[in-house]
């Protein structure tokens, strides 16, 4: 490869910078570069490439990370947290998992698998009214114990 030294010095600074804080893995919405590539190689920091910015979003917001524009170096408040991130295989697609801690994670993924296309649209619409009437379950219940204890406090 034929880069310039000043280009390969400043990209080793930024991702030692990054190596420092504490992460050990970047997440990236684009591409990442062979030089790059093989810095956080050197820092073994695992790169990730998320090709949607929903998915980007939301594993920011599933880690309780902070998503950066550009390459800087992160504060330790913006650093997202999880257990462990393997790929694992979900019939022939290969997906990478972000396993979070049992009772910190605020976001799940379902798998749903069906022979055809029109079969998984209705186990997706059965799913999304499951999840909408637990929602609203949710918060009728909330308000009706909250009605309660001001009565118990009138009473």
């Amino acid at each position: 490869m034929d880069f310039s030294q000043g280009e390969e010095a400043l990209l080793e600074k930024q991702i030692k910078a990054i190596a420092d804080s504490g992460a050990s893995v970047v997440v990236a919405g684009g591409k990442i570069g062979d030089m790059a590539l093989h810095f956080l190689n050197k820092y073994n920091i695992m790169a990730v490439r998320l090709l949607s910015k929903f998915d980007l979003r939301r594993v920011c917001k599933a880690t309780n990370a902070t998503a950066h524009p550009k390459v800087e170096t992160p504060k330790a408040e913006y650093l997202g947290h999880v257990d462990e991130i393997y790929v694992d295989e979900v019939g022939d697609t290969s997906v990478i998992v972000f396993r979070i801690g049992e009772n910190e994670g605020r976001i799940s993924t379902i798998v749903l698998r069906g022979a055809t296309d029109n079969y998984l649209d209705d186990i997706e619409r059965a799913v999304n009214d499951g999840v909408n009437t637990f929602k609203a379950i949710s918060r009728v219940c909330s308000q009706i114990i909250l009605t309660w204890s001001n009565l118990v406090k009138i009473i």
